[in-house]
């Protein structure tokens, strides 16, 4: 099909390839099989492709196995009569024009098929246009030239309703092609920003680890002196405590008090130099299977003396193949994740709830810790993971835990994501890919222990 404007009016002309149908399909309509002939002939004679039924129920049979354009039917046909046939195709059709003949125009008549959903009412002398084209002559113009008229307004009407649903059924795919693209846009977006706060905070790390590993270093052989002296200074205060009477004096008390806080203040300051040295850049990482039921079951019953006084811990691993990674770091991150929500649930009315839960999804193995402690605010959820940033100012927290985690589980090549709400509790999921065994049948002879996961 192909738009064509005539005197203003725009129409539908059928394609090169639609030779036959030039000026439309027809279904002509009638009791009377010379009535049909006659119409037939004549609307044959205009360049329609015709088919005839004689009476409703052979119409509406017809319709169905045809691909019609419009109808040209008597108003007066028995059975289903001239009204029933219009609701009819109306109904399976909506868009199908249907033309009525009467034999003398009557209103009532006319306001019943309008009513009905019929397209153009025509007055069609039978009689006269049979003789004349019986007799081989042209039918009155007068007669006839409304008929032509109301075909070609109908043929055009069906034409610009089909090429419209298939312009609305082309608009609806291409619609949903436009949102699944979006969808798609929308998702590697979402992706890119988010390597793109990776990247970042890598590098925001990586420059932070370096000077941390030298802060570290260089206050390590200090504080070692430090120690040393301090445990002098504590060995010459015990011994002056033995000595009678030395209970009487206040500088000595005093002074026990004071070392005792010195060697406590020592051991927090070694403490937080051991956590900057592991925060040393080393990426590479010599992985193994790791069983996934030992790891748990075993972190869990390291830092039992914590959540024993804190809160309820509940275990559940649905993980049966071993995890690619190293026993070493994958205790110490699971360590800190759920010593973190231990801490969290402190002071929890009705008690604190930690889960450690392990299962498979889409061939990764995910481990996630999650509490019911106090949450973290949005505008600091993403500093989380910061040196030195910590929520916890109040309980002398490093602020390097979560660094270190995340740290450790980038060097398995793994990823630690985050989701809390404050009042409601966190939720910290490590993915980790299973362990397979490693590929050798592709290497020369005596070369395959040389192969090293890293």
């Amino acid at each position: 099909m192909r738009l064509k404007w005539d005197n203003g009016a725009v129409q539908l002309e059928p394609e090169a390839g639609d030779a036959g149908r030039r000026e439309g399909t027809v279904l002509i309509v009638d009791d009377n099989p010379v009535v049909l002939k006659v119409l037939g002939l004549q609307l044959s004679d205009w360049g329609y492709q015709v088919h005839k039924a004689e009476g409703a129920d052979a119409a509406l049979t017809s319709f169905a196995s045809r691909e019609i354009e419009t109808v040209v039917a008597n108003l007066n046909l028995k059975g289903l009569g001239g009204l029933g046939l219009i609701e009819s195709l109306r109904r399976q059709a909506p868009y199908l024009p249907v033309i009525v003949l009467v034999h003398q125009l009557n209103s009532l008549e006319v306001r019943a098929a309008m009513r009905a959903g019929a397209f153009d009412t025509i007055v069609f002398e039978e009689v006269g246009v049979i003789r004349q084209v019986l007799d081989g002559e042209p039918p009155d113009p007068d007669k006839v030239d409304p008929l032509r008229g109301a075909l070609q307004r109908a043929v055009n009407n069906t034409r610009l309703a089909r090429y419209s649903e298939q312009l609305t059924a082309q608009l609806s795919n291409s619609n949903e092609l436009l949102a699944k693209e979006r969808e798609q846009l929308r998702a590697t977006l979402d992706q890119l920003r988010a390597t793109e706060r990776d990247l970042m905070q890598a590098e925001k790390t990586a420059g932070l680890v370096t000077a941390t590993h030298g802060v570290a270093n260089a206050i390590r052989n200090p504080l070692t002196v430090l120690e040393s002296n301090l445990g002098l200074v504590r060995d010459w205060a015990l011994a002056m405590a033995r000595i009678p009477g030395s209970d009487r004096i206040p500088a000595t008390v005093e002074m026990s008090e004071i070392l005792e806080e010195m060697a406590n203040g020592m051991e927090r300051i070694r403490g937080t130099v051991n956590a900057m040295t592991r925060l040393a850049p080393n990426p590479r990482v010599r992985t193994d299977a790791v069983a996934v039921q030992p790891l748990l079951a075993r972190t869990v019953e390291n830092l039992e003396p914590e959540w024993r006084k804190r809160a309820r811990l509940d275990l559940d691993c649905r993980v049966q193949q071993p995890v690619r990674g190293s026993a070493v770091l994958l205790e110490e991150i699971l360590s800190e994740l759920l010593t973190n929500a231990i801490e969290a649930c402190d002071g929890k009315a009705g008690g604190g709830i930690v889960r450690l839960v392990a299962w498979q999804r889409d061939g990764q193995i995910l481990i996630q810790v999650s509490d019911n402690g106090e949450g973290i605010a949005p505008d600091r959820l993403g500093k989380i993971f910061d040196p030195f940033y910590t929520t916890r100012l109040k309980r002398n927290a490093r602020g390097l835990g979560l660094t270190i985690a995340k740290d450790a589980a980038a060097r398995l090549a793994g990823s630690l994501e985050v989701e809390s709400e404050p009042g409601r509790g966190s939720t910290v999921t490590l993915t980790l890919a299973p362990w397979a065994e490693p590929r050798r049948d592709t290497l020369p002879n005596g070369l395959e222990g040389l192969v090293e996961e890293s």
